[in-house]
């Protein structure tokens, strides 16, 4: 009742499955085989509440043996003209199995409207079955080859491999063949380029029943009922695709052009133009878009999309006569599209002790675009920062960047350290002073633009007032980086404070500074503003900031927890760089061990653009810092995109949202509040969509980050 390997080690207790079979035929490696398929079929029978079993006739009889008894199984062989082999009949008879096993034919499975957990055949059946006929016959999620593919000769396996791939299988382990079906869309896209309409329809539909939320499946039948003229359903189909991915280009392109079919050219317009932004090099987008802008009678906009596509050089679209026919309705000079000039072209010196793409926080990114935006205004830009390589490496020429400012400290381990070492701290201040008096003299800034001088000493500002420089020392923290002595009494200094938190808090500890500006960090809305709503079908979760205690991310993960709990569909990804791995680890631990592991998922520091792309496939942004923020960028930029924030609005945060109109605040350090809040979303999806929809407006009105440009040259 007992099977060992040859050093007598126990392989698989018969008796515990109540079933004896006969195993004296079998060598060592047909034994491990079976205790693998064995071990497989088990693990199967645990994730499914039923399990449906469909046996080729000539796979092994003592593998169904070794089966049946498993819970809730239902096993079937296909079983055309008797064709089960005797020995196998004999066993089944010998065993009591018979009973347990249906036989059913081709022709019944055809007609079976069931999606069967495993079929398992030899690798000859598949061959001579044929795998497109085997899936045109039959819905499955998992095919067991059970013998291998040690029958087939070298050329047959790399084929049906190759196929598989194609078909959208995936192996799943490497002791038995078993491959899992894990994206018939491909199959269907195959069914689709064969003109096999019906065939292909069928196989999207049944993937949208296992997911519902399969963007390639709604996209194909999207783009099939554009071509069967029903309009309403292809909207119907890509509106849904794009909901799940706001970015996804080949939905906004197909939409776009079920838009313009419909004459629904404001529509189409913001699609194509947000389709263009993510392929700019594709000249038909820039037509259709200038197409829809001459049927608003938005000629300015379309000569510019036309442009756009004729610099492309493509001779496919007639341009030409549309610029020419253009240019004569518009006037030979129109002030209208001209920007208003606020400030005259200024030299602008800007110093922070971070600059990307070496950052912590995000601060560093803020400063930039500040000084980015400035650039384009016609000012010129000359940085002025430190090199911190184990912040990242810097792999590009950077035009008008000079790191080489020490700091004498840095973040290791998610603490903010100085050196110790007081000798060597005046040593690298006085070098800082050394430098910036050379900058200074070689570059003759008219203006400085001040960020964060953590690590640089106050002494940093004083080259500057020397020289009559009118200093903006935009601040992030109520820390200005000075005590309240050693603050600049001078007229060519002033303080912008991220928010009005900090600004009181600044002025609470008895700073005199004179008039303090607030000047929010703001964000770039326009670029992350999608024009598509996402969808509410389940909470698709972010979080987007560094991964350290005071962040919050434990009590983000915690909330989950209790949501899982608790049975709630969602899934959870946190995007975010960490300089405490230990801290990180001990989150990804505490989610594999609740058994979160499928739902919640860590990218690490993604770029700005793989930030639009992840605010596109999700619907609510948690804040859960729990210390006072100045700010909190990431709201802004989530709201522009039309995610619902959820935030404990700690600090100069609470500006950036109102409870109940923009965004909803749970209390801080509290994971049972932000669950609370979590649950009362999926409970009421109008108030949610009501609530993300005023987010994004209130994000576009007053936290737009060129307004905050504009007080600062205002200011200078």
């Amino acid at each position: 009742d007992v099977i060992f390997d040859g050093k007598q080690n126990p392989l698989y207790d018969i008796q515990k499955e109540k079933r004896s079979v006969y195993v004296k035929s079998d060598s060592s490696t047909e034994l491990m085989a079976r205790v693998a398929i064995y071990e497989f079929f088990q693990e199967m029978h645990l994730k499914e509440k039923t399990q449906s079993i469909l046996f080729w006739p000539g796979v092994d009889g003592k593998l169904a043996c070794d089966v049946i008894d498993l819970p809730r199984l239902q096993l079937c062989i296909k079983n055309d003209s008797n064709e089960i082999p005797e020995e196998n009949l004999r066993l089944f008879r010998n065993t009591g199995a018979l009973e347990q096993i249906k036989s059913i034919t081709m022709e019944e499975l055809r007609k079976v409207n069931e999606t069967w957990n495993v079929v398992a055949l030899t690798a000859s059946e598949l061959l001579l079955t044929g795998l497109e006929n085997l899936l045109h016959s039959l819905d499955l999620k998992w095919l067991v080859i059970t013998d291998g593919l040690g029958s087939l000769n070298q050329d047959q396996a790399l084929k049906l491999k190759k196929a598989l791939t194609v078909y959208g299988f995936e192996k799943s382990s490497e002791e038995i063949e078993a491959y899992y079906w894990k994206d018939k869309s491909l199959y269907g896209e195959i069914l689709f380029s064969e003109n096999r309409i019906t065939e292909a329809v069928r196989c999207f539909k049944l993937v949208l029943l296992e997911e519902p939320s399969h963007i390639n499946a709604l996209n194909n039948l999207g783009v099939i009922s554009y071509q069967l003229g029903k309009l309403d359903a292809a909207d119907k189909f890509l509106f849904k695709a794009i909901s799940l991915n706001r970015r996804d280009l080949n939905a906004l392109i197909n939409l776009s052009h079920v838009y313009l079919k419909m004459e629904r050219f404001n529509d189409a317009s913001k699609l194509f133009q947000e389709a263009a932004l993510l392929d700019s090099n594709n000249p038909s987008l820039w037509f259709h878009l200038g197409f829809c802008y001459e049927q608003l009678n938005g000629n300015s906009e379309a000569l510019e999309a036309y442009k756009r596509c004729g610099n492309l050089n493509d001779n496919e679209w007639p341009v030409g006569e549309k610029i020419e026919s253009l240019e004569k309705q518009m006037p030979v000079k129109s002030s209208k599209g001209i920007a208003k000039q606020i400030l005259s072209p200024k030299k602008i010196l800007v110093i922070n002790n971070l600059y990307p793409p070496q950052e912590l926080g995000g601060y560093g990114r803020v400063i930039c675009d500040f000084a980015n935006i400035l650039k384009k205004r016609g000012h010129a830009i000359y940085v002025l920062t430190s090199d911190s390589p184990y912040l990242g490496e810097i792999e590009q020429n950077e035009a008008d960047v000079d790191r080489n400012l020490i700091l004498f400290g840095g973040w290791h381990n998610g603490v903010c350290k100085s050196i110790d070492n007081k000798e060597q701290i005046i040593r690298i201040i006085n070098k800082n002073h050394q430098k910036l008096q050379h900058v200074i003299r070689n570059i003759s800034p008219d203006l400085c633009l001040l960020g964060n001088i953590d690590f640089l000493s106050h002494r940093i500002i004083q080259p500057l007032l020397e020289n009559k420089i009118p200093v903006i020392h935009h601040i992030g923290n109520h820390n200005p980086g000075y005590s309240v002595q050693e603050a600049p009494q001078n007229d060519f200094y002033h303080l912008a404070a991220a928010s009005k938190w900090v600004k009181e808090k600044i002025i609470q500890q008895g700073y005199r500074l004179g008039k303090i500006s607030v000047v929010y960090p703001g964000a770039l809305v326009n670029e992350f503003k999608m024009s598509v709503s996402p969808a509410v079908d389940k909470l698709r979760i972010a979080y987007a900031s560094i991964v350290l205690p005071y962040k919050g991310p434990h009590i983000l993960i915690n909330a989950l927890k209790k949501l899982h709990d608790a049975g709630i569909d969602f899934s959870c990804s946190l995007a975010g760089t960490t300089t405490d791995e230990s801290f990180a680890n001990k989150l990804k631990n505490f989610v594999i061990a609740a058994g979160m592991e499928e739902k919640v998922h860590f990218t690490g520091f993604l770029q700005r653009e793989e930030l639009k792309n992840f605010f596109a496939r999700h619907n609510v942004l948690v804040f859960p810092s729990i210390i006072n923020e100045a700010f909190g960028i990431s709201q802004v930029e989530a709201m522009a995109a039309g995610l619902m924030v959820v935030t404990s609005a700690t600090g100069g945060a609470c500006e950036i949202i109102e409870h109940g109109i923009s965004g909803v605040i749970f209390k801080s350090e509290d994971d049972a509040s932000l669950a609370q809040e979590l649950l009362q979303l999926t409970q009421d999806i109008n108030k949610w969509q009501r609530i993300a929809v005023a987010g994004q407006e209130r994000a576009m009105k007053y936290f737009d980050i060129e307004q905050s440009v504009d007080i600062m040259e205002e200011t200078y």
